[in-house]
């Protein structure tokens, strides 16, 4: 076991990538700022990532994006590993981590194969906005219709009351006309007595 690790982390019989460009120093240079920066890069992209994850945890395949961090982190080893053979060749320890990175950029690769008939069916911000405006109009036309209607029984009930206290009157009127009647049946008795002692005087 001791040795193995010993082998993966040690440059054994492997010479510094450095020794290849022992008159061009310049060119070594470039190359090594290039690693540098693509580092720093690959470094500050899942960092990035992260945070929104961290921030918006409503984001739909949250796991996508963690795998993709993952992905662009071990990018971003590899170049640091390309810096590091420079003066130290652990070759061996490179490859591994060259093997992990092809695995992960494969799983992510499938992943996305995955998902992307997925996304492609989610709900677009244009449309969650077109929806809005489709649902706050219904709304307005719901609450028109429904204060019409609130109109329409205020009408009803108003015009309700109007008839009950017509037909009130109605009532009134007609015992009235029923007492009158009443009267003048007894007052046509009356004369239709009176009319008879007459006769008969």
């Amino acid at each position: 076991m001791f040795d193995l690790v010993r082998i993966i982390f040690t440059p054994g019989n492997f010479t510094p990538h450095s020794q290849h460009f022992a008159d061009r120093w310049e060119a070594m240079w470039l190359i090594v700022v290039g690693h540098a920066l693509s580092v720093l890069a690959y470094t500050l992209i899942p960092i990035t990532i992260l945070y929104v994850v961290r921030k918006r945890k409503d984001l739909v395949y949250n796991w996508m994006f963690l795998l993709f961090g993952a992905f662009i982190v071990l990018c971003g080893l590899t170049h640091a590993l390309h810096i590091m053979i420079f003066w130290y060749p652990a070759y061996y320890f490179e490859a591994i981590i060259e093997v992990i990175t092809l695995v992960v950029s494969f799983a992510t690769f499938l992943m996305f194969l995955y998902i992307i008939p997925r996304v492609v069916k989610l709900t677009s911000p244009q449309q969650l906005a077109d929806v809005n405006v489709a649902l706050a109009r219904e709304v307005e036309r719901r609450q028109q219709t429904r204060a019409s209607l609130e109109r329409s029984v205020r009408d009803i009930d108003s015009a309700g009351k109007e008839i009950l206290g017509k037909i009130d009157e109605l009532k009134k009127m007609n015992a009235l006309m029923a007492g009158r009647e009443s009267k003048l049946a007894v007052l046509r008795e009356e004369i239709m007595e009176l009319k008879q002692k007459l006769m008969k005087d």
